[in-house]
């Protein structure tokens, strides 16, 4: 048994300190490890699809992000050979730079095809990007959307890894991209299930 409620936080600025909650399970090296997986350091570890006897994961945030559709969009020569989904993370840098005053700066991890059966399915399951900008700077505000979210177990490291995430997939590149300076703004996150 479990109680739950749908949770909606703000955080004005998620990039100042504290970041590191006391009372987080695990320790900083936990931390560090998923911030490389967020970045992409771990996409090895997905499986192939198509081969039973591979136990690997079934998928990391980053290749949903970075590769999505990669199982099912392609054959089954192609299936698990990176670079054939795609790039939610340079789509979205691209369309920010070209139009910041966009709404439909967004990533999504869900696949329904691979994951409305799937014993583990993803419960991050969107990344929406608003730039606003104040006194000559852009001010990169981000909405993150999970299915389930394990308050005690998991919500601080993805909250602490997404942050990290937005700053150098997002912020950073579109910084570079733009030559204008990108800050974080504030982070909107939601469980479904808290």
């Amino acid at each position: 048994e479990s109680i739950d409620c749908t949770m909606n936080i703000t955080v004005e600025e998620p990039w100042t300190d504290p970041m590191i909650h006391k009372a987080f399970p695990g320790g900083i090296e936990d931390l560090r490890e998923y911030v490389l997986e967020l970045m992409g350091a771990k996409d090895h570890w997905v499986r192939n699809m198509d081969d039973p006897a591979d136990t690997r994961w079934e998928y990391t945030y980053h290749q949903r992000l970075a590769d999505w559709g990669t199982w099912k969009q392609k054959g089954p020569q192609e299936r698990g050979r990176p670079g054939t989904g795609v790039d939610q993370v340079t789509a979205v840098v691209e369309k920010l730079a070209r139009q910041p005053f966009t709404r439909q700066a967004q990533m999504i991890t869900w696949m329904p095809a691979e994951d409305l059966d799937a014993y583990d399915p993803p419960c991050l399951q969107s990344l929406w990007y608003r730039l606003l900008e104040h006194e000559g700077t852009l001010s990169l505000n981000c909405n993150v959307r999970f299915r389930s979210n394990d308050a005690w177990g998991a919500n601080f490291m993805n909250m602490f890894g997404l942050t990290h995430f937005t700053r150098a997939a997002v912020a950073d590149p579109l910084q570079e991209r733009t030559g204008r300076r990108v800050e974080l703004g504030r982070l909107n996150w939601q469980a479904d299930s808290y």
